[in-house]
């Protein structure tokens, strides 16, 4: 739009990041002829989202744009375990469920300089700014000792478990080649690190024992779940190629290593 032809505008809606994983465990083994059975579940789900609208000029050979984006942090965790001990009778269930988003702006610019069949380009994005982050829990968890005569109950639910995750600074570098039928890009990518933090803050819960008609209450705390990222370098290499007037063929490969490091939210992976 303009009156020159030279500004453009753009808006994206792009899911980098999805995952869901679930795991159904169950194991016996006996011991001198005890039987220990326990069974596990655990599903969890993480997205994020990157909504963003953006506003570019061109200036002869070269253009500049500027962005501005959302970046959505979504995280679900459903989890339920049993423990049952025989002959001794000892008996154990528990479940916590955990939700949590993280809404953060931030701010890009980019250039591109284009001549003939050569172009070049670079980005750079912001750390994020949050403004927002909700979050809840709940928890409930009973074993039963006939052994001893023990019964213990515990339970925790909170809408205030918020979840804090970052969104760092990034850049990228670019160069293209083209040719009248055919065109061929490469790209780097740095992402910058950050510092242990806490994703999920420290959580209480209460705990009731009821030993021989005696009963106590007191509370367990549940640490802080914490994170943290590496500085990371991706690349990425495409080849396009055209079909007809109308229709171009792309192909391409990349190198997506996360930067999440060593974690009690995502463990290490590399994707």
């Amino acid at each position: 739009f303009g009156g020159d032809g030279q500004w453009g505008v753009g808006f994206l809606v792009a899911t980098p990041v999805y995952w869901r994983t679930s795991v159904s465990q169950q194991e016996s083994a006996t011991s001198r002829g005890e039987t220990i059975s326990v069974a596990n579940t655990y599903d969890a789900s993480y997205e994020e989202y990157l909504p963003t609208i953006s506003l570019g000029r061109a200036f002869g050979e070269h253009r500049w744009g500027f962005s501005g984006s959302a970046v959505v942090h979504e995280l679900s965790v459903s989890n339920a375990s049993s423990l049952v001990r025989l002959p001794l009778g000892q008996i154990g269930s528990s479940t916590t469920q955990y939700h949590g988003r993280t809404v953060l702006v931030r701010i890009g610019a980019g250039w591109q300089w284009r001549r003939d069949t050569l172009a070049l380009g670079a980005t750079v994005c912001a750390p994020g700014i949050r403004v927002w982050h909700s979050g809840d829990r709940t928890d409930s968890a009973l074993t039963s000792d006939p052994l001893t005569g023990t019964v213990t109950s515990v339970t925790g639910a909170t809408s205030e478990y918020q979840m804090d995750l970052d969104a760092p600074a990034s850049a990228t570098a670019a160069i293209a080649r083209s040719g009248e039928n055919w065109s061929i890009e490469m790209d780097l990518t740095f992402q910058l690190g950050s510092s242990p933090r806490n994703v999920f803050p420290e959580y209480a819960e209460s705990r009731t024992t009821v030993t021989g008609g005696l009963t106590t209450i007191d509370s367990v705390t549940i640490s802080p779940v914490s994170s943290n990222r590496q500085s990371v370098l991706n690349g990425a290499a495409g080849f396009a190629h055209r079909v007809t007037d109308a229709w171009w063929a792309h192909a391409g490969f990349l190198s997506d290593r996360t930067p999440i490091s060593d974690s009690q939210l995502f463990s290490r992976v590399d994707l």
